[in-house]
């Protein structure tokens, strides 16, 4: 129930239902302005095909009964913090509260421990988004703490809280 299961690698095909889902406010409105919203057939077509070419891969589709139904990745860190990565990950909304997220992240955190050089994996969530702080929690992250005001998201100043995993505290 991991790797194939809950999430694969992005394929051409996966394109129009990656348009699809991901054009949707509610998951741009939790992720970073990077994120397109709208969401186009064209913005699925470049992100996969990035996604693709990268080696090792990062980015990867989230699976749920053989459907794609949201996103997972790793930004792996560089120079000093080369054995650190950065996750993200979105879930279409129709999907949200039914476990599939923490299942997924859990996975991918153990995926990554155990096939890369990466030791630690952190990450920021919108303050306001206590759904993505819990799917972290019951994955196993620790909460480290709060930056106030110190994002801009649709016009408005925000806090982040920030959360991470490490290897040594989940073998």
């Amino acid at each position: 129930m991991e790797y194939g299961k809950l999430f694969r690698p992005w394929t051409a095909e996966d394109a129009p239902r990656l348009a699809l889902l991901a054009d949707d406010p509610a998951i741009a409105r939790n992720l970073r302005d990077g994120f397109p919203s709208p969401y186009t057939l064209a913005d699925a077509e470049a992100f996969i095909a990035m996604s693709t070419a990268q080696d090792p891969v990062y980015n990867y589709a989230i699976v749920h009964d053989g459907d794609v139904v949201g996103g997972i990745g790793l930004v792996p860190g560089q120079d000093i913090h080369r054995v650190s990565g950065e996750i993200g990950y979105w879930l279409a909304p129709r999907y949200w509260g039914c476990g599939i997220a923490t299942r997924t992240v859990e996975a991918f955190g153990r995926s990554v421990f155990s096939t890369t050089q990466i030791i630690h994996i952190h990450t920021g969530v919108f303050s306001f988004n206590r759904a993505s702080a819990r799917v972290l929690e019951k994955a196993g992250f620790r909460y480290l703490g709060s930056m106030h005001e110190c994002a801009v998201k649709d016009g408005e100043i925000i806090g982040l809280d920030y959360y991470e995993l490490c290897k040594s505290k989940t073998v």
